[in-house]
């Protein structure tokens, strides 16, 4: 969810409840003042009437003045001895023929020498349509108001904040290895300004870093090269000289294991630097279908060394990746269901538009799958692995976002990759 969204969502939420505070509190205090303002204009009222009443030849039971619905008893009380009442009523209003909401006031006095009960009713406002009105109006006012914000607020994000789009995009654009600085856009804003200069800065010491570390890299396989491949034309000498001890042979022989074993984890060290350093830019829709069947063509003569039995579902599949990664992937987990499975054993490889299952026979593992995914983790010690082809998938998977599961279930162990 992008900022701006985010924000027009606080002030809907925040919009909503001041509305709803806003109409209970009206609800509570409108009735109050009205009735205040009602009652202050019924006391006053008290004494106009009561002079209307002094002059009066007679007495009526009911006066209808306006709004004021005036009932006059006459009684035996003294009305010194009763406080004047303020209260709500009801009256029905014979045309409409419906109840309608009054202000009582009732208080005692003598009228002509005789005391009376005299009660004013005043029509009061009807509050159940003046809360809807209210409410309406309050609803329509927060309507205006939140789709102003949302104006505002496209205005901004097209206006104010398209610098920072702007940076987002150079950031998701920037390679390493085309060497160009992140360029800014003008504008006048401080804080976009700040943030520029930081990415400047930033991005160019990391371009600093990875061409040194790119360059290191490159010397020194270049340098380790040429002594191995000394080192091992003349063990081809030594081989080939005979009259040897027993000793003599065994030690030349780990001389060549270890200098075959040098050559190999450098030229794996290097695939695996350009792979975390994402030089691998080809992007091709590729069908895996074909390359799976082309690996397993490729491995045959090792499947028939250990006499292990393939067996395929296939069904065409194609995915965005480069050639030389979609192929190092393939690579590493067919070896691995080779290298980790039983003589006369099985490999089954199931392929989906949204998954690849590599299941082989073999003995439970010794260690949690997860630390084989590290970087010269081994199943076990004694191997002659490098323990980097676990690693090399996971760093191929993260650059493409795929999910790697793992299961053993009935002595087979099973490899899911979630496209």
């Amino acid at each position: 969810m992008k900022l701006l969204q985010r924000t027009s969502r606080y002030y809907f939420f925040a919009s909503t409840i001041i509305f709803f505070l806003a109409v209970g509190a009206l609800g509570a205090i409108i009735p109050r003042l009205t009735d205040l303002e009602t009652d202050e204009l019924l006391w006053d009222y008290k004494q106009v009437l009561l002079m209307q009443l002094s002059e009066m030849d007679t007495i009526p039971s009911e006066i209808i003045i306006l709004d004021n619905i005036i009932e006059l008893q006459p009684v035996s009380i003294d009305p010194e001895a009763f406080k004047p009442q303020f209260k709500d009523t009801l009256r029905l209003n014979i045309q409409d023929d419906e109840f309608e909401p009054f202000r009582k006031f009732t208080f005692y006095e003598h009228i002509q020498g005789q005391p009376y009960q005299i009660t004013i009713n005043h029509s009061k406002l009807d509050y159940e349509e003046l809360m809807t009105t209210l409410g309406t109006a309050i609803l329509i006012i927060l309507v205006l108001i939140l789709a102003g914000i949302n104006l505002l607020n496209t205005f901004l994000s097209h206006r104010l904040w398209k610098p920072f789009y702007q940076i987002i995009r150079d950031i998701e654009g920037f390679n390493f290895e085309k060497n160009q600085p992140i360029t800014p856009s003008k504008t006048s804003i401080e804080e976009f300004q700040i943030l520029h200069q930081a990415i400047n800065q930033m991005t160019h010491k990391a371009r600093g870093d990875y061409h040194s570390l790119k360059q290191f890299s490159e010397n020194a396989s270049h340098e380790i090269q040429n002594p191995l491949a000394i080192i091992r034309s003349n063990i081809e000498l030594l081989i080939q000289k005979e009259n040897r001890e027993p000793k003599e042979w065994a030690a030349i022989k780990q001389i060549h294991e270890a200098a075959s074993r040098i050559s190999k984890l450098n030229g794996v060290l290097i695939l695996l630097t350009r792979i975390e350093n994402r030089q691998f830019t080809d992007k091709q829709k590729l069908n895996f279908e074909d390359l799976i069947k082309e690996k397993i063509d490729q491995f045959d003569p090792l499947f028939k060394a250990r006499d292990i039995q393939v067996y395929m579902d296939l069904v065409k599949s194609s995915h965005y990746m480069d050639p030389t990664l979609s192929n190092v992937l393939l690579n590493n987990l067919i070896s691995n269901a080779i290298k980790h499975n039983l003589d006369r054993g099985e490999i089954i490889i199931i392929l989906r538009q949204s998954h690849l299952i590599i299941e082989n026979t073999g003995k439970p593992l010794n260690k949690d799958f997860s630390t084989l995914l590290e970087r010269f983790s081994k199943e076990s010690e004694a191997s002659t692995s490098l323990g980097l082809g676990l690693s090399i998938v996971k760093e191929i998977c993260d650059i493409y976002q795929l999910r790697i599961k793992y299961q053993y279930e009935n002595g087979k162990h099973q490899i899911s990759i979630i496209f």
